[in-house]
């Protein structure tokens, strides 16, 4: 368009002068109209390549957030294992602390009963020691 007005402005003279000035701004008009509409054009791609960028590092948050939440529920799980065996544990560790009590009982009986039988028999021995020395207190008046 630019181009057509400045011919007509040519075959028009020293009449078409102003009308060559108006296509001087038209053609420079239509030049930065060009040049916007481009850097426009630049701005929108790279707006879009940007948003593509920024939704990839979205879903990439978004899975890493998930794995994240996986991995706690596992821990959760692994720690709720954890106490339910150390409670196992200590309830094995009262029956056996019991049991050690329980032995620890019939082995102070059995020591006290050893000691029993221990002065028994020494009072035995004595006894038999008294009456062997009557056995041959006896033999001998015979």
């Amino acid at each position: 368009m630019a181009l057509n007005a400045a011919v007509e402005a040519a075959r028009a003279g020293e009449a078409g002068k102003g009308f060559a000035v108006v296509a001087q701004e038209v053609r420079e008009l239509a030049n930065r109209s060009a040049e916007a509409a481009k850097n426009t054009t630049t701005l929108i791609e790279t707006t879009i390549q940007t948003m593509e960028k920024g939704n990839a590092v979205a879903n990439q948050t978004a899975q890493s957030l998930v794995e994240a939440v996986n991995f706690a529920k596992e821990v959760v799980n692994e720690t709720e294992e954890i106490a339910v065996r150390s409670n196992e544990q200590a309830k094995e560790i009262e029956r056996i602390t019991q049991k050690i009590s329980d032995f620890s009982g019939i082995i102070q009986t059995n020591s006290a009963t050893a000691e029993e039988n221990a002065a028994t028999s020494e009072e035995m021995a004595r006894q038999s020691q008294i009456m062997k020395s009557l056995l041959h207190k006896f033999r001998r008046r015979m």
